[in-house]
């Protein structure tokens, strides 16, 4: 359930980062809305997840272990597959996928009018109108 002041959490938390470099194994998509997760609700949904790898190969392995992209997102979040909606039905505090240049899917936390996600720079916002259609709620 999220935390009453939910909405400032989550701006603090997205200011906090702004700059930060994404970085596997601490600052990755996974982590990175696990951690948005964490400060709306208060619980962190990867807690299992951190320290336990430091490469893209390792994360990848993760990854499949789990059965896929969504499969682990839906592993990590309570309710589950549940928790599945689109993009146009996210609301703000809710998880949102893109696809990058090269085709691979990134994890990010819905704000308004953008889906928030770590890049090599510091935070990127994408526009709505070209992330994945894939989204999970956060109660």
């Amino acid at each position: 359930m999220r935390i009453s002041n939910w909405p400032s959490a989550l701006v603090d938390h997205i200011d906090a980062n702004r700059d930060r470099p994404f970085q596997w194994g601490t600052h990755d998509c996974m982590l990175w809305a696990a951690s948005c997760v964490e400060a709306i609700t208060g619980l962190d949904p990867a807690s299992e997840l951190r320290g336990t790898y430091q490469t893209a190969l390792a994360a990848y392995r993760i990854i499949e272990d789990r059965g896929g992209f969504d499969q682990l997102i839906e592993s990590l979040l309570p309710g589950g597959a549940e928790m599945r909606t689109h993009r146009n039905l996210a609301m703000r505090g809710d998880l949102i996928t893109t696809t990058d240049e090269k085709g691979r899917k990134a994890l990010g936390v819905c704000d308004t009018h953008h889906g928030v996600f770590p890049g090599p720079n510091g935070l990127t916002f994408v526009k709505r109108g070209n992330l994945s259609s894939l989204a999970w709620r956060v109660k």
